[in-house]
């Protein structure tokens, strides 16, 4: 993984697979911090240990540490005895500040049970993963729409200053809504971002629909158009000044 931007903070999740039941040790690289966890045991995700960890920037897949410029890593991890065929949990973080990034992590493999073999079979295997990217997205449902007005209240996580949007209609089309609430994202210091709206209708029964009329339910996503460092927001509030429709608010998860 490389090239993702400035401030970032990325988690991989996956499973390993071991391919026979013998030992196996775990090394990483990247710039500028990770880590590794690893399962405690197959078929579950709710007890790791950290395996490896680095703190500062290394060279791209330096797992032999020639680019050691600091003391804080432990690049290469003890060697894992675990049993073939099951899978075990595992997750790598990186956090990125200015400059390149990477992150790189191989996987190697201790065996000596090869028939007509008298010698540990080493192995190092990349394991190669592909983050998804999951930009901020903001959550708005308005059930039992009318034609009266609301605004949001919404708290900046890093400033921790409370910016309200412009007058919404509890009946607003998609630009519409876009249009009250665009000024926030684009102009805090830390999020710098524009935003799309889109909108979903739910009839009566929780099934979508596309016939306005037959709607009792209004569904809008608010979605970034880039990676943020933390969640645009720590909590929004509603504040209705003359709708009578129920009104909820999905803040976007925190990196």
């Amino acid at each position: 993984m490389y090239g993702r931007g400035l401030r970032t903070g990325h988690v991989m999740k996956g499973w390993f697979v071991p391919p026979a039941t013998t030992r196996y040790r775990f090394y990483i690289a990247c710039d500028d911090y990770c880590n590794i966890e690893l399962g405690d045991t197959p078929n579950q995700v709710e007890n790791t240990t950290e395996i490896n960890y680095n703190f500062r920037a290394t060279d791209f897949r330096d797992w032999w540490e020639s680019s050691n410029r600091n003391v804080d890593h432990i690049r290469i991890s003890d060697w894992i005895s675990l049993q073939e065929g099951e899978p075990y949990y595992i997750e790598g973080k990186q956090l990125q500040g200015s400059g390149g990034d990477h992150f790189s992590t191989a996987v190697e493999i201790e065996h000596d049970a090869m028939e007509g073999h008298h010698h540990a079979m080493k192995e190092v295997q990349y394991l190669s993963v592909e983050p998804a990217q999951v930009f901020d997205t903001t959550r708005v449902t308005i059930t039992n729409m009318d034609d009266g007005q609301f605004l949001l209240l919404l708290l900046n996580p890093i400033s921790l200053k409370t910016n309200k949007t412009a007058l919404i209609s509890a009946d607003a089309t998609a630009a519409e809504f876009k249009d009250a609430v665009k000024d926030y994202y684009a102009n805090e210091p830390n999020i710098k971002a524009g935003c799309s709206v889109n909108l979903t209708w739910f009839d009566v029964n929780g099934t979508e629909t596309t016939n306005k009329t037959e709607a009792v339910t209004a569904v809008y996503y608010i979605t970034l158009n880039r990676l943020i460092s933390a969640a645009s927001a720590s909590s929004i509030s509603v504040v209705k000044t003359s709708t009578a429709a129920t009104i909820t608010v999905d803040p976007p998860a925190d990196v």
